[in-house]
């Protein structure tokens, strides 16, 4: 009896120790699996990294874009103002011009006028004067 509770005894203790390796293998295999899923993790938490990298030159890169375009805004814009200011003082230069000009056309109608006046009188002046030629001829003596 002694031996046969020694025979079950071990058998029994068998068949704990093959469980308790196969638990153990199943462990082994969790924590393996278990391993393996963290070097994934990491290496998609390394690629997300670089990825947020990437993502944050991106928006330094617009940032600096956006400023660029801001500054040539706002030259453009000054460059407007300015060619806007030059357009009021072309236009009042052209209305002062157009005024100037009236007035020396006034003047050259009045001088024309006065030429003619002027050439008149000559045309007056040279017909007395041949009529006077004329009267001093008559009394020349010969």
């Amino acid at each position: 009896m002694i031996k046969e509770f020694h025979h079950q005894m071990s058998l029994a203790f068998s068949i704990l120790v093959i469980l308790i390796q196969t638990d153990i293998q199943q462990s082994v295999h969790s924590m393996d699996s278990g391993r393996l899923t963290v070097i994934e993790g990491i290496t998609l938490v390394g690629a997300a990294g670089e990825t947020f990298a990437e993502i944050a030159s991106s928006v330094r890169r617009v940032t600096q874009q956006i400023e660029h375009v801001t500054t040539l805004t706002h030259q453009v814009s000054q460059g407007t103002e300015n060619m806007s200011l030059a357009i009021v003082e072309t236009t009042k230069i052209a209305e002062s011009s157009a005024g100037y000009t009236q007035t020396v056309a006034a003047s050259v109608e009045e001088q024309l006028a006065s030429m003619e006046e002027v050439i008149h009188a000559a045309h007056s002046l040279s017909d007395m004067s041949e009529d006077l030629q004329g009267a001093v001829s008559s009394f020349k003596m010969d």
